[in-house]
């Protein structure tokens, strides 16, 4: 900060004499700072065209996107039965369902029981979805982790299989034509065939004689032969006469290893299957299956009890979050001194979420102390005369994109509803309102920022910026120029029409008519009209677009304006304390001379007269 003159020295005020030539020096920064607020002031316009820009990129990319031109709307006849929801990928077309069945979940309760009773010590594993996966028992030794288990089988096994021809002979010489199988715990089987009314008499025959070691199939008109274990540790190898006539000789197969994750760990193989190993997961759990794994989760919770455990306790584990099951206690208010129940439920519907219950040592979860009052059922529905059945009342994998909720059965004698997909007209409508709207706002936002106010004689940020008032131009060049092909041709009969401001306008009521007449063609011209604009959008919004270098250019302006300013300010600083220092040292120097005039007066004062 430069010091305060205080022209004590010269009587002068030279510190207003400083004040008056840092104005004069300062004069040039007026028109800096305009500079800079002007810069400031193009990057903002360009800000907020980039703003719109992005917004009508948006609007077009919802038409463009999938679904977008072709939105569609579910329906059903009867809401009140059937909810639709559509999705991604739905196609157009109805069928007419009936719910028969609606997929229930299991539910079991016990007899008077009191919440603070003693359960007793013991373990409970309780599990869901065995069954779908082909499993029979999920086991828990003392070692493993209570709480909840989510074993997921991602790839199914499958057995060794031998294909053989298309039309198998039916007619084999004894002896000759007899049919050894070869297993991988080095069994092996020889079958004499003879002669067969047909290929499922020789299926059946064949399968007959191979019980307990191989399975036989008749698919798509080709014999097949199974080992009966599965995995890549079931082997299956096929010779003999009868072998060459069927098509079946040929290397030994193995057949396909189950792949599963248990509680979200790393995948583990399973080489054999033969149902009657289980199969050892680890951390102390096991799981028996039924020779086969399909794909599919299995959901179980371990709970452990001691000799102070409560009903209330076991409720609670068993009830855990994300568990298999549900439980609670209630009260039937029936006035009896016992009158609550214990209710375990399976906290999925359908086969799917049917429980399997292990328990020791907790009475309460015995089966003679658990009634079950509902069955686990799959939703069961009639499907253009097709039974369909499902674990859940939620169904999204009947129909492509559809998702249906089941809210009760048709009743008996009832009419189907009628479900469907159909064109969702309003939804189209919007987004090409949208579009439109998205248009007109840049357009509008251009031209504001490039006008002259005659009255007020202000000029807009972008004023004579043949950058920005080419973007409007661009743009409904682009839009004026988009066509059809067949019936819908012209931009008009979408309802969209230009004005002589330049402005679009959107009539829903004629998009609605020709959706009526051509959709085909609608969807085409919108799918085009949106595309262009959208393509427009993303090459000025790209690096080197119009909107990006403007917008960059501009800011690079207000770094060299406020360089320019700073660089002015410094000088500034420097010259006021180089006035200062200059005026200070004159006003002491006057000072002194003051001085000394007062020392010489006053001795000249003091000599004698004459």
């Amino acid at each position: 900060m430069a010091s305060v003159i205080t022209g004590l020295g010269s009587g002068v005020d030279l510190q207003a004499i400083v004040t008056q030539l840092m104005n004069a020096e300062r004069a040039p920064e007026a028109k800096m700072n305009s500079l800079r607020l002007a810069a400031l002031a193009t990057q903002s316009a360009w800000s907020g065209l980039s703003g719109q820009m992005t917004a009508l990129k948006a609007a077009a990319a919802a038409l463009t996107a999938t679904g977008g031109v072709n939105a569609a709307a579910a329906t059903s006849s009867d809401a009140s039965t059937i909810t639709t929801t559509a999705g991604t990928g739905a196609g157009l077309g109805s069928v007419a369902v009936t719910v028969q069945h609606l997929a229930t979940a299991q539910q079991s309760v016990s007899g008077p029981v009191l919440p603070s009773m003693l359960v007793g010590a013991g373990q409970a594993v309780v599990s869901a979805g065995l069954t779908p996966v082909g499993a029979s028992r999920f086991s828990a030794d003392p070692t493993a982790t209570a709480g909840t288990h989510v074993l997921r089988v991602t790839t199914a096994s499958a057995a060794a299989t031998v294909t053989g021809t298309t039309v198998p002979p039916l007619s084999f010489s004894p002896g000759s034509d007899d049919l050894t199988v070869s297993l991988s715990d080095g069994s092996t089987k020889t079958v004499t065939l003879g002669s067969y009314a047909s290929a499922a008499d020789l299926v059946s025959g064949l399968g007959t004689a191979l019980a307990g070691s191989a399975t036989v199939s008749l698919v798509g008109g080709h014999l097949q032969v199974s080992s009966r274990d599965q995995g890549s540790g079931a082997t299956l190898a096929l010779s003999g006469g009868a072998a060459v006539a069927l098509g079946l000789l040929g290397d030994p197969v193995t057949g396909r290893d189950a792949v599963l994750s248990l509680d979200g760990g790393p995948d583990q193989t399973v080489t054999h299957l033969d149902g009657s190993t289980d199969v050892d997961l680890g951390g102390g759990l096991s799981l028996a299956a039924d020779g086969h794994l399909s794909t599919g989760t299995i959901t179980s919770v371990v709970v452990r009890t001691s000799d102070t455990s409560t009903l209330a306790d076991l409720t609670g584990a068993l009830a855990v979050s994300g568990g298999p099951s549900t439980a609670s206690v209630f009260d039937t208010g029936d006035g009896s001194a016992v009158s609550s129940r214990f209710v375990l439920g399976a906290a999925q519907t359908g086969s799917a979420g049917a429980l399997t219950i292990e328990a020791t040592g907790i009475d309460v979860l015995g089966a003679r102390q658990l009634t079950t009052v509902v069955a686990a059922s799959d939703a069961r529905l009639l499907v253009a005369g097709n039974v369909v059945t499902r674990s859940s009342n939620t169904v999204s994998d009947l129909l492509p994109g559809v998702t249906l909720g089941l809210v009760k059965e048709t009743p008996a004698g009832g009419a189907p509803t009628t479900v469907g997909v159909t064109r969702d007209t309003d939804a189209l409508s919007t987004k090409l309102k949208a579009l439109v709207d998205a248009i007109n706002t840049l357009v509008g936002g251009v031209k504001t920022q490039t006008a002259y106010n005659a009255a007020t004689k202000a000029s807009g940020p972008l004023s004579g910026d043949g950058s920005a008032r080419s973007v409007p131009t661009s743009l409904l060049e682009i839009v004026g120029a988009t066509t059809g092909s067949g019936p819908t041709k012209l931009l008009s009969q979408l309802g969209v029409q230009t004005t002589r401001d330049g402005t679009l306008t959107f009539d829903s009521t004629a998009l609605a008519t020709q959706l009526r007449n051509d959709p085909d063609g609608v969807s085409s011209l919108v799918s085009t009209l949106a595309t262009s604009p959208k393509d427009y959008a993303t090459s000025t919004l790209d690096t080197q677009g119009i909107v990006r270098t403007a917008s960059a250019s501009a800011g690079a302006e207000i770094k060299r304006r406020q360089e320019q300013i700073d660089a002015f300010e410094t000088r500034m600083v420097t010259l006021q304390t180089s006035y200062s220092a200059k005026f200070a040292a004159l006003d002491a120097m006057l000072g002194k001379l003051r001085t000394q005039q007062s020392r010489l007066a006053s001795q000249i004062s003091g000599l004698p007269a004459g």
